[in-house]
């Protein structure tokens, strides 16, 4: 990373505005009240070993003494979350906005890094470089001050490439029942807007997690397909973390009790299967797969009630035998109603594939064991599709 430009004085602008002036116009563009909430608090990389600050000095009956708090201060990086101000700042740097050369690097100063400090109370152990660790800047009305924040805790040691964005290694300081927290990608982030999609005129009970910290575009979609996946994980809350570390996202999630949770909406483009991601409507059910080795996760503890069957390949041909966990009766049924209410929502689609069927990367959900699939012709719910049409045209 460059070295940050110092003791930029914003008199140097000939402008009619001072440059900072011309920032807060700029934030007042790219920022509303709405979207960011006046979000305060973000996840950051440490980028340098922290400095201790020299202990403060205080009036005192015999002069001046030494504060004994020590304090220390490091530079991070805001990680690319929603409101990210670092980011937020770089979408100025348009030429329309900012022809001023000195401008720019104006901008380029603010969204380099941010000094944080340690607060005199702080009980927290010295971070070190390349961890991550919780932070709070100041919002006034529109703009952030990205000069310095203040140092809230650790997230995770050295277990943050900023570039990959996942976990390197190293352990979490917090997580459910001890467990290692997921650091999401840099690129994963809740939805612009909670509210939630209307599937009253379908009679449809969905669960929105529009909250969920994944993958997400801001495209819209009109889709032509609903592409069937399979989670390879147990629960729902395992498949959101996955999801967050690794960018993707589905449309809807089914668990195993036949609830439908619905991650983005379904006008909008989600990431979960590539190329197919611009046309396609992606619905996962909560299942293991082929995998017979993580059956401690599964509803069916009993692997010789799995499916045992082989997958049909695009090409026609039959992949090796093996044994694939069965789905629950409930996702069956939850299934065929989301995939007519889709069907009746949407005129638009004229197909239900598998993943299998879209993937350049050798997929083989939701396999043989899924529903009406035996044939790898998605039968059953093309035929549930076809039923939302009719009764969306009546």
């Amino acid at each position: 990373m460059s070295s940050r430009k110092k003791n930029i004085d914003p008199t140097i602008l000939t402008d009619d505005e001072s440059v900072f002036d011309i920032l807060i116009q700029g934030m007042q563009r790219i920022i509303t009240p709405d979207k960011c909430k006046g979000q305060t608090r973000f996840t950051a990389v440490v980028l340098e070993k922290p400095k201790k600050i020299s202990a403060p000095m205080y009036e005192s009956s015999g002069g001046k003494a030494k504060n004994p708090v020590g304090q220390f201060k490091f530079r991070a990086q805001i990680l690319d979350r929603p409101c990210d101000p670092h980011a937020l700042f770089k979408n100025m740097l348009d030429p329309d906005f900012a022809p001023n050369p000195k401008l720019v690097d104006t901008i380029e100063y603010l969204t380099q890094y941010t000094e944080f400090f340690s607060t005199e109370n702080s009980s927290h152990a010295v971070p070190q470089k390349g961890d991550t660790v919780l932070v709070d800047l100041r919002f006034n009305v529109h703009s952030y001050n990205l000069v310095s924040g203040e140092y809230v805790g650790p997230v995770m040691t050295k277990g943050f490439n900023p570039k990959r964005g996942h976990k390197r290694g190293g352990r979490s300081f917090f997580g459910d029942s001890g467990a290692p927290d997921v650091i999401p990608h840099p690129s994963s982030r809740p939805a612009d807007s909670q509210t939630p999609e209307d599937w009253t005129v379908q009679g449809l009970t969905v669960i929105p997690r529009f909250d969920a910290v994944v993958g997400r575009y801001r495209s819209e979609l009109k889709p032509t397909t609903i592409v069937i996946h399979n989670t390879i994980s147990g629960n729902v809350s395992t498949t959101i973390r996955v999801l967050s570390k690794k960018a993707y996202s589905y449309h809807f999630i089914i668990d195993h009790a036949g609830g439908i949770h619905q991650v983005v909406r379904s006008d909008l483009k989600a990431a979960h299967a590539e190329q197919a991601n611009a046309y396609s409507i992606g619905v996962a059910f909560v299942n293991l797969g082929p995998s017979e080795e993580s059956i401690r996760y599964s509803h069916t503890k009993d692997v010789s009630k799995w499916y045992e069957g082989r997958l049909t390949k695009k090409s026609g041909e039959l992949g090796s035998l093996k044994k694939w966990e069965p789905y629950t009766a409930a996702q069956k049924i939850a299934g065929q109603k989301l995939i007519k209410a889709l069907g009746w929502k949407h005129s638009s689609i004229l197909q239900v594939v598998g993943h299998s069927d879209v993937s350049t990367k050798g997929k083989q959900d939701p396999g043989p064991a899924f529903p009406g699939n035996k044939d790898g012709k998605m039968t059953t719910m093309n035929a549930y599709l076809s039923a939302g049409h009719a009764e969306g045209t009546t």
